[in-house]
């Protein structure tokens, strides 16, 4: 049979889906958290802090929780404060927070039934269609999470207990400690994002969408490992890019800045301060927002195109060519 090229058609399907339909835009910002943390943020400095023997626990949550450092610092003022206002600050923390993953996890069902629709479906009609799989696509976001932290400890733990080996032998164990996180993390993002296009797209129960997951695993796995690969590099090329529009933005904001100093303008100054906490924010907020939605598409398409036949990997077709 015949093999086909996938890629090129679900990046470009995906693209046509996200950009006409911006409303997953909005959608993805607030799936970003639940979708994306802990793959970029745990390779982030992970094997020099754990070279320098700190607790790999502490490690791995501050890489994969969201906000953790944050809530380190607040309970340190919390420990100041007087049991009332203890209780009524932890009170509004917790809310929030469970507010956060609340609005996240719809936002990631709302990603996956809109994904595919032909029709742009309203953000009432699309949380409402995520709403339906609530608890099942939490109960995967934090076998994902557990998941993550196993191959987290499994990678890194070893590089910690090499500490005292003599420098020259000391850099190549967090190198292949990396090599061997992203590739752990790629696989058990794979597993996430197929489990839960699988229970949005067929109404699987967790067990089942694991164990469809799997198999497409099984029967695709260069192909979808290849995938994940390539999303990974799209985000990080997403990220430069992101890089290189707020340096664009910066320029007109230094001129703005130097124009306040200048004439003494304090009103001026705020103003800028205003607009560029605004465009920054902006920014970032829907960049993220558009690779999340973009992502999302992508392995929704991936999903249905799995259970067809003459899907090939690139590096076999290269090595039968």
């Amino acid at each position: 049979m015949k093999s086909k090229p996938i890629y090129r058609p679900l990046f470009l399907e995906a693209w046509k889906t996200v950009w006409h339909n911006k409303r997953l835009w909005l959608v993805g910002i607030f799936a970003t958290a639940m979708a994306t943390g802990g793959l970029f943020e745990s390779t982030n400095g992970n094997w020099q802090t754990a070279l320098k023997g700190r607790m790999l626990i502490e490690q791995f949550i501050n890489g994969t929780i969201p906000g953790y450092q944050w809530l380190v610092t607040y309970s340190r003022y919390l420990a100041a404060m007087e049991p009332t206002q203890q209780y009524f600050l932890s009170t509004m923390v917790l809310l929030i927070i469970l507010a956060l993953v609340t609005i996240g996890v719809l936002a990631q069902g709302a990603l996956l039934a809109g994904a595919l629709e032909k029709t742009p479906a309203n953000f009432r009609e699309l949380l409402k269609n995520g709403g339906h799989f609530f608890w099942r696509i939490l109960c995967l976001d934090i076998l994902g999470k557990l998941g993550l932290g196993l191959v987290f400890i499994l990678t890194v733990a070893p590089v910690a207990f090499l500490n005292p080996l003599p420098y020259g032998w000391h850099k190549y164990p967090p190198f292949v400690s990396l090599v061997l996180f992203l590739v752990g993390a790629i696989l058990v993002t794979i597993i996430q994002m197929l489990s839960l296009t699988g229970v949005v797209r067929k109404h699987l129960n967790v067990r089942g969408a694991i164990a469809e997951a799997w198999y497409i695993l099984r029967f695709h796995l260069l192909v979808s490992f290849e995938l994940g690969v390539l999303l990974l590099i799209t985000s990080l090329l997403a990220a430069l890019a992101t890089l290189v529009v707020l340096f664009v933005l910066a320029l007109p904001l230094t001129l703005l800045f130097s124009l306040a100093a200048i004439i003494a303008s304090p009103i001026l100054y705020v103003v800028s301060i205003l607009i560029s906490a605004v465009l920054i924010i902006s920014t970032i907020l829907l960049a993220s927002g558009l690779l999340t939605a973009f992502q999302y598409t992508v392995w929704s398409l991936f999903f249905e195109e799995a259970g067809r036949f003459g899907i090939i990997a690139k590096v076999t077709r290269l090595f039968k060519k």
